[in-house]
């Protein structure tokens, strides 16, 4: 009696040798498919229809090669002991963990075809990574290493390793993986045809090994290069290229590299080949912003700003300047500047009354002769006077007191002017304009603020200096300053001590001794006078003391 043996959802990933159907009573063995290796027992038979396991039934774990193949399924493969090169261990590669070896030593040489329809030549493979497994659950694969080399041939463009350089593979840490098995990770661009798996101070014996990869023309472009034929490293053609300066690639096997987008955030940049395998593009920082080749930051050129739209701005927090709106270099406007030595977030500043500037300028060009302008301005106004008395006629009517008026005046090389107030100990006085020979004459200010008519006077006069350029000569036919008030009330003083008297006296003299004049002189003199007078009447003994703080307070003057 026989029975054709229906596989159910149990033995999903196992393989059987010979393959179903088979007779009742025919022995079995059970592998799992290339990408899952077996934890369990590898024999059965044929039952009744039914495949019953010798011992333990299959128990098919997957193996996370990601997108490449298990290379220790390729045909023609030889895994041996360095010191026995005959004796081939094909245990460590037929995906069962039913049995270990005693060896420590091994060498791995892979096959020189790969074993597609073309049966396609190839001199290397490329290494991702080896995965070497414990026959217990709870084995610990600690002092295994791994090595790769290339052994023949001539180093492509992408390759990292040169021909015969032995490689090692590093173990990922034990906390990260599992008990019974270990993976080794080879660095970026790897090829290889030979691996050596060598246990030193090993604890648990080797059950089987996975060799995660492709062959060469097959493997992918690793992170940050591309292919644009099919983004591998393909044998026709070129081999994989770095992305350019200003894109990146996070993902093996690209035909191309995603290019950083400035259009709204003009931020990313990419120069580094570690730059290149992320993610996301780098971020510039502290007000800088991404050149035009998009590898390298830059602060805003002389003649431009620093704009940003941001809900959340932090010049040095790549997150929040990531989620801005718009960031960007600008030009200053018409009638603002910006220098290219100022500090990268200083904006365009305003040009200054009497000059103006284009849009995007580093500095401010003066009004020529007979224009003027206002601040902020992207043009200068023509003066309608070009001599003194046209000025006088046509300007002052339409043109506030201010320097704009000013300059009108001093274009026509006839007057004087003084924008600003004149200040003295004498008073402030604002003659403002005057013609050549002309004199402006005010009241003395502390002379005459409470006189109806005083001969006292301050006098202005426009007058061409050595270097031929106009000026205001100033005098001063003034007494009193704006000291001599305080002096006054200081002499009228007679509760005070001569020492007191005297001592009060100096501190007046060094506080106010930017403001006095030849009304102050008179003023101590009679401070002093009413000294004497308070020693004649009342005793106060004029001593040293009182002596010095005089001498003092007069040097002072």
């Amino acid at each position: 009696y026989q029975r054709r043996v229906r596989v159910d959802s149990k033995w999903s990933n196992v393989v059987t040798e010979p393959a179903l159907p088979v007779k009742h009573g025919v022995e079995i063995t059970l592998t799992c498919s290339a990408d899952h290796v077996n934890k369990g027992g590898n024999k059965a038979t044929c039952q009744n229809g039914q495949i019953v396991p010798t011992n333990t039934p299959p128990q098919c774990s997957s193996i996370d090669l990601e997108e490449f193949e298990n290379l220790s399924q390729k045909p023609d493969i030889k895994i041996v002991d360095t010191g026995s090169p005959d004796t081939h261990l094909n245990v460590l590669n037929d995906l069962s963990l039913a049995k270990e070896v005693t060896q420590t030593d091994l060498k791995i040489t892979l096959p020189d075809k790969d074993d597609d329809t073309d049966k396609t030549p190839t001199d290397r493979w490329g290494i991702y990574k080896v995965i070497l497994y414990s026959m217990a659950s709870d084995g610990d694969m600690d002092g295994w290493e791994v090595d790769v080399v290339f052994s023949t041939g001539t180093k492509t463009t992408a390759q990292s390793n040169d021909a015969t350089q032995k490689i090692p593979c590093t173990a990922k840490p034990a906390d990260e993986d599992t008990k019974e098995s270990r993976n080794f990770f080879c660095p970026s661009r790897t090829a290889a045809n030979i691996i050596h798996v060598k246990g030193t101070s090993h604890k648990s014996k080797l059950a089987e090994i996975v060799i995660a990869g492709k062959s060469w023309d097959k493997y992918p472009c690793d992170k940050g290069y591309y292919n644009t034929v099919d983004g591998t490293h393909s044998t026709s053609g070129q081999d994989c290229q770095i992305c350019n300066d200003g894109e990146r690639n996070h993902e093996r096997g690209k035909k191309t590299c995603t290019a950083c987008d400035n259009a709204a955030n003009n931020i990313y940049f990419t120069k580094e080949f570690a730059h290149k395998e992320q993610q996301d593009c780098q971020v510039c920082l502290n007000y800088q912003v991404a050149n035009t080749d998009k590898n390298a930051c830059e602060e805003c050129p002389a003649g431009e700003e620093f704009k940003k739209d941001c809900a959340d701005f932090a010049a040095a927090d790549p997150a929040k300047l990531k989620a801005c709106t718009s960031i960007k270099c600008e030009q200053c406007p018409a009638g603002k500047f910006r220098k290219g030595t100022a500090a990268a977030e200083i904006p365009c500043q305003d040009c200054l009354v009497n000059e103006y500037s284009l849009a995007g300028k580093s500095e401010c060009t003066p009004c020529e002769k007979h224009k003027h302008s206002t601040p902020n301005s992207g043009s200068c106004t023509i003066c309608q006077g070009k001599t003194y008395q046209d000025v006088v006629d046509k300007d002052v009517p339409d043109l506030p007191e201010n320097e704009q008026l000013y300059k009108c005046f001093k274009d026509t090389g006839e007057a004087c002017v003084a924008p600003k107030p004149i200040t003295s100990v004498y008073g402030t006085y604002e003659p403002k304009w005057a013609k050549l020979g002309q004199k402006k004459s005010f009241d003395c200010t502390y002379d005459c603020k409470n006189s109806q008519s005083c001969e006292l006077k301050a006098v202005f006069s426009c007058e061409k200096a050595a270097d031929g350029k106009l000026a205001f000569k100033s005098t001063y036919n003034c007494i009193r300053t704006s000291a001599t008030e305080e002096y006054e009330d200081l002499d009228k003083e007679t509760k005070k001590s001569n020492e007191d008297k005297s001592k009060d006296f100096k501190d007046l003299t060094e506080k106010k001794k930017d403001l006095n004049g030849l009304g102050d002189l008179e003023q101590a003199a009679n401070i002093m006078d009413s000294i004497v007078e308070k020693q004649e009447k009342e005793g106060d003994e004029v001593n040293d003391k009182v002596l010095g703080n005089i001498v003092d307070g007069v040097s002072n003057i």
